[in-house]
């Protein structure tokens, strides 16, 4: 269970990467995991680990620095406290029913998929990285996934392929339906983007499979919060007077007894998450899409630790960096000291990386310096702004040498 992958795999519970700062595993809770569970993770950082813990932009949560001697009792400690492993990875939206917008329980049909694909297992041939989205509150139209199962209506769901809608089902219906189009991608050994040009429909056609010729082009990204219903090629409906929302969740209270937060850089080490799990009324945590943290329990809005951000106005929000030197082996420079000034000197939207890698980087044109032996590469739509930071800060740019 403890070998490394290659990094053209993703990490996970069983399957662990080899980085610069040693070994790491990535959770994707599928639901809120209870307090007790987190402070067990946070002893693992601790004593089998470097004490880093990281949030993905995708919703995860990741232990880092493991070593190959401590990474098979880590596995063994968080898989008896719930965590567990999930292939294909499982997304749900943050809060599941108790989100106020929730049309359904993404979280318990989340439960139900992972319980048939251990009964039923897939064949072989389902390529690294598939990713089922099961979104029943519009929170995750714009994480990338190759199926979606998105409830536009109570107890009606669209499943989306890759960007195209390709059938309707009632909500215990789904699993089953998710799993039969897992199958036909690993036996084909494509991804969702990639379904439609690379498997050919049976000579005999159910309508539903007809919706696979025939369904328009959709962009997920490109929903509107109200959808009057979806036309396809040839005159047919996939579906009708469907509303729904289509919106990230803010920072800050969410319900009475539900916050989200986000921790500077998407990161906590296991002394910042023990003293998080000591507020009180806290009683379960789950990463949550952006490096954010759902928090449940009966806390008031000024009783969380100051390294978290509560609002979205705050301006560490609009700095990304990877651990940097001296936490990881790769990097060439220290990152996060010199993030920290960066944001507080309101020097834009940007992200610093420790070395080549690009660790974290966001990939949308975002403004990176780029750690080198000699200074910091540049990269970026406009890279102005970071530029004036470093110079502000007398760090070396590499094309002003």
């Amino acid at each position: 269970m403890n070998k490394p992958t290659p990094r053209r795999d993703c990490p996970s519970l069983a399957r662990p990467m080899r980085t610069g700062d040693g070994l790491m595993l990535r959770l994707t809770p599928i639901a809120p995991m209870p307090a007790a569970a987190w402070a067990e993770l946070a002893d693992v950082a601790e004593g089998l680990g470097n004490g880093l813990i990281d949030l993905t932009l995708r919703g995860a949560v990741q232990v880092r620095g493991l070593r190959d001697e401590t990474v098979a009792a880590a596995q063994a400690r968080l898989l008896e406290v719930g965590f567990v492993e999930s292939r294909p990875v499982l997304a749900t939206d943050p809060l599941g029913p108790d989100d106020p917008h929730a049309m359904g329980d993404s979280h318990a049909l989340a439960a139900r998929l992972a319980d048939l694909l251990t009964t039923q297992p897939l064949p072989p041939g389902l390529p690294p990285k598939v990713t089922v989205a099961l979104d029943a509150a519009g929170r995750l139209d714009q994480l990338t996934a190759d199926l979606r199962l998105r409830w536009v209506g109570v107890d009606r769901l669209w499943l989306i392929v890759g960007d195209r809608v390709v059938d309707e089902s009632r909500a215990d219906s789904g699993p089953a339906l998710v799993r039969d189009y897992l199958e036909r991608m690993a036996r084909a050994g494509c991804r969702g983007v990639d379904f439609h040009s690379s498997i050919a429909l049976p000579l005999s056609v159910t309508p539903a499979q007809a919706r696979v010729q025939n369904a328009k082009h959709l962009a997920p990204r490109n929903w509107t919060p109200a959808c009057a219903g979806v036309t396809v090629e040839g005159g047919g409906a996939v579906a009708t007077e469907a509303h729904f929302v289509s919106a990230p969740l803010p920072l800050g209270p969410i319900t009475p007894d539900i916050h989200l937060l986000v921790p500077a850089f998407g990161a906590l080490t296991c002394a910042q998450l023990q003293e998080l799990l000591a507020t009180p009324g806290l009683t379960a945590l789950r990463p949550a899409a952006g490096r954010r943290l759902a928090v449940w329990g009966s806390q008031g809005a000024g009783c969380f630790p100051p390294f978290l951000a509560t609002d979205d106005a705050d301006p560490r929000l609009a700095v990304s960096a990877c651990p940097g030197a001296p936490s990881c082996g790769s990097a060439l420079r220290p990152t996060r000291a010199l993030a920290t000034a960066l944001a507080e000197g309101n020097y834009g939207v940007l992200h610093l990386s420790g070395c080549g890698k690009g660790c974290g980087a966001p990939g949308d044109g975002t403004a990176q310096a780029i750690a080198t032996a000699d200074g910091w590469d540049l990269q970026g739509d406009d890279v102005s702004r970071l530029a004036a930071g470093l110079a502000a800060m007398g760090e070396r740019r590499n094309d002003a040498l």
